[in-house]
């Protein structure tokens, strides 16, 4: 009780108005002073990045001769890196 009274003396910070955190800043730092612009390559960079490797995928499953979306091939690509599973095996791991 004494607890919740004290809370209604605390300072009220705003939070901040932006989503997009760095990793240096999800961290603590001080954030960076970006520009809007600089801002829009970011944002366009981390889009250009996404995009290039669902085409990576893409090739890759159109190379093995297989038809799936590129979900599929990532899928399909992490389970060929981890030691041979049974599928009941599969079928049981939690998601």
């Amino acid at each position: 009780m004494v607890a919740f009274i004290l809370s209604w003396f605390l300072r009220e910070v705003p939070l901040r108005t932006t989503s997009s955190v760095g990793i240096g800043e999800g961290l603590g730092a001080t954030p960076p002073a970006r520009t809007s612009i600089d801002e829009v390559e970011r944002s366009l960079v981390r889009l250009g990045a996404e995009d290039i490797r669902r085409r990576g995928y893409e090739r890759l499953t159109a190379l093995a001769g297989l038809d799936l979306p590129a979900g599929s091939s990532w899928i399909l690509t992490r389970l060929a890196k981890q030691s041979p599973v049974r599928s009941e095996d599969l079928a049981a791991r939690p998601t």
